[in-house]
């Protein structure tokens, strides 16, 4: 993981539908990465990840997608499920984001130092 990864713009869905073509079921999106339906399903009743409804059916299209991948790396660095919505917030100011950079350094130096006393032991 790479500190740009979470700085390459978290824009929200825009008011305008995306065509068809762009979206893609919540079954493709659970096999594009190895996961369940309930695990979308979850983040989407947290506000983590948004879906486009069609009747009863959920699809996602690219920013969907590039966000899951985010909630996913950042749940495997450790962090808790309010600090990546912040980090998802469209609404963080540069201070903020800065400020959330430092502490992914902070939380990555840590993991390596476990990582390493894990090894020695």
């Amino acid at each position: 993981l790479r500190k740009n990864d979470f700085t390459t713009g978290t824009s929200h869905f825009a008011d305008q539908k995306p065509s068809q073509d762009e979206l893609i079921g919540i079954s493709e999106m659970a096999r594009l990465f190895d996961t369940t339906y309930r695990t979308l399903r979850f983040y989407e009743s947290k506000g983590l990840l948004k879906a486009h409804r069609d009747g009863v059916n959920r699809l996602y299209d690219a920013e969907s997608k590039r966000q899951f991948r985010l909630i996913l790396e950042g749940r495997q660095l450790g962090f808790t499920l309010s600090e990546i919505a912040k980090l998802l917030s469209s609404s963080m100011s540069k201070d903020e984001l800065q400020m959330s950079l430092d502490t992914m350094a902070d939380q990555i130096s840590h993991l390596e130092e476990q990582r390493k006393q894990i090894d020695e032991a």
